[in-house]
């Protein structure tokens, strides 16, 4: 047993050397994407069942922090200077997407200070780095690590590098860039996703998109995957006519090209767009691949997901919050995400039962349609003037349940802000608020569904409800953005002040909101 005992220690030692020795490799690819910096880092390192990297400065510019390893998602968490994954059982291969708010425009320069991790806490590496998609050829002011200059047509403008970092390294990049063409900011996607027949699917995104009011017309550029074809690309103002956007297939997807044009008279600093985009689902073992979080080339900080199936579907990965009838259609509402590429978003797959489409209608059929009609015609005919007028008067008004039901709703929405203070100040734990909203927002679909139904035979009135959808929806979304808000300041993760005055800016877009619903409302009393 003595003469072990060496053996044992210089096994030891050796091992203890070799650990030393072992070195993550790290890829850095960041893309601009103003007022963000979206990050991926993808690592290889020895079995690890946490990750932590260094973010000194930086923390409070977190936005979204998410990994990938295997086929599981982990959200990071910041404090103190770091970011901290904790993964539950050794992993190898990581995949990180991380979104900073750092970058400032003023006018037509861009600012930015970009922190860029090189190396885990845990160990050394050897890393490449590709920060792309800059306006124009950058100006460095400081930088850290050695980066050399290039320019293509699938990164723009970029700054690339390679080398080695000591554990915890973080790179540093102050740089400033002058924009050439704006871009408006993607605020919010609703996307739904209908499933009519086979494996078959249709896309259609609609974008809120905000800052335009300085140049109402900008371009809007998108990256889908290769997997789908754009269909078609609408505004407030109607379908775009085929040189209003371009389709271009890259390497890495199909590149959307739309020149926004000016909103309406009083739209203000947003513009509306609607992308279609048909699919082709994956068919695995009876379960199709629902693509559900399709990345864009950007971040969305607010995806909502609808899933309409002509028939019934039942999925697995995720479920759905809720679900509801529309005609021949089930619709399933997900609720809502924080976007930037599938790889690093939930996987959503179903079995979906589809019911057969209806039968077109038979010459038959259509024989006796006209018949009615010309009975119609002729009994019609046969009444007063005075009555026919009579009753163009009378559809032309909207009817008290409607109104009723519109009422109901702006109660609803109004009651939510006051649950939401409630929340602010203590009065209402975080679960008991999400109880009562989730009960709430169910009851406003219920609603909207309602006054849908009885709006399609009055055209004057499916216009104005029109009006109140898209302002309801707005008021949801600054719901949404005032939670999020609470839930970082909670967290440290912004400053006091610096809460309180976007609070206070999105109150007061609620409450101009909540007008906007009673001038509706008095509009179709009258």
């Amino acid at each position: 047993m003595r003469r072990l005992l060496p053996v044992l220690a210089l096994l030891l030692a050796l091992t203890c050397i070799v650990k030393a020795g072992e070195e993550a490799t790290v890829s850095v690819d960041a893309y601009l994407d103003a007022p963000y910096l979206v990050e991926r880092i993808d690592l290889q390192t020895p079995p690890l069942t946490s990750l932590a990297i260094n973010l000194t400065g930086h923390v409070g510019e977190v936005v979204y922090a998410v990994a990938s390893a295997g086929e599981s998602l982990y959200e990071g968490e910041v404090g103190e200077g770091v970011l901290r994954f904790e993964f539950g059982g050794p992993v190898e291969a990581v995949s990180i997407v991380l979104v900073i708010k750092c970058v400032n425009v003023t006018g037509r320069v861009l600012e930015m200070e970009a922190p860029l991790p090189l190396a885990p806490l845990s160990h050394a590496s050897s890393y490449t780095l590709l920060l792309r998609n800059l306006p124009s050829e950058p100006n460095v002011v400081n930088s850290t690590i050695s980066l050399g200059k290039g320019f293509s047509e699938k990164w723009g403008h970029y700054l690339r590098g390679n080398g080695s970092s000591p554990p915890g390294g973080l790179g540093l990049v102050k740089l400033y860039s002058y924009i050439t063409t704006p871009s408006p900011l993607i605020a919010r996607v609703e996307r739904t996703i209908i499933i009519e027949e086979g494996d078959k699917a249709t896309i259609i995104d609609n974008f809120t998109l905000v800052g335009l009011l300085d140049e109402p017309s900008r371009t809007l550029t998108l990256t889908y995957p290769s997997t789908v074809q754009v269909g078609a690309v609408e505004g407030l103002l109607g379908p775009y006519p085929p040189n209003g956007y371009s389709v271009k297939a890259l390497d890495e997807g199909v590149r959307v090209t739309i020149s926004l044009r000016a909103p309406p008279y009083k739209a203000g600093d947003k513009a509306y767009v609607w992308v279609k985009l048909h699919a082709t689902l994956r068919n695995e073992g009876g379960r199709y691949e629902i693509p559900a979080f399709l990345g864009l080339g950007h971040y969305v900080p607010l995806l909502e997901v609808r899933v309409k199936v002509r028939g019934s579907a039942e999925f697995q990965g995720l479920k759905p919050l809720e679900e509801w009838v529309e005609g021949d259609y089930r619709v399933y509402d997900f609720g809502s995400f924080k976007l930037v590429d599938d790889e690093h978003a939930p996987a959503l797959t179903a079995t979906l039962k589809l019911a057969p489409q209806r039968p077109p209608l038979y010459v038959a059929a259509a024989a006796v349609l006209i018949a009615m009609t010309a009975a119609a015609g002729y009994f019609l005919r046969g009444r007063r003037i005075e009555e026919r007028r009579e009753a163009v008067v009378a559809a032309l008004e909207a009817p008290p349940e409607l109104v009723g039901i519109l009422e109901e709703r702006r109660r609803l929405i109004e009651s939510l802000m006051d649950n939401w203070r409630r929340l602010e100040e203590g009065k209402l734990g975080r679960h008991a608020y999400r109880q009562i909203y989730s009960r709430l927002k169910r009851r406003e679909n219920e609603l909207r569904r309602r006054a849908a139904a009885l709006a399609r035979e009055l055209p004057q009135a499916a216009e104005r409800l029109s009006e109140f959808d898209r302002a309801a929806s707005a008021a949801f979304s600054r719901l949404s953005r005032m939670e999020e808000l609470l839930r970082r300041a909670s967290r440290g993760l912004i400053e006091r002040r610096e809460y309180r005055r976007r609070i206070a800016e999105l109150e007061k877009e609620f409450d101009n909101l909540l007008r906007t619903l009673e001038e509706v409302i008095d509009g179709l009393r009258s």
